[in-house]
């Protein structure tokens, strides 16, 4: 019973992909669908950074960790995917 007690959801149960508009529905419902979407995908990435650097904070070359190095271009692209009304210069 994942989620009862320990407040959690499996990732893979979520579906993180972008939502499209539907044809004469309301933009505004859209637009906060489209924008939870993306919160939801920064807060997985830093969970899973989270929970990696958990396991190799002990190494002394913890930044080159192959898996942290996977994370750190996740968010990178994450920056690159997000539409311009996201983002802040």
């Amino acid at each position: 019973m994942i989620g009862r007690h320990d407040l959690s959801v499996d990732l893979e149960s979520v579906d993180f992909s972008i939502p499209r508009p539907i044809a004469g529905g309301d933009d505004n419902e859209y637009l906060v669908s489209r924008n939870f979407t993306y919160f939801a995908r920064l807060v997985r990435n830093i969970g899973k950074m989270s929970n990696v650097y958990a396991r190799i904070r002990r190494k002394k070359d913890w930044g080159m960790d192959p898996e942290f190095q996977q994370l750190s271009q996740n968010i990178s692209s994450f920056l690159t995917e997000l539409p311009a009304d996201m983002t802040v210069t």
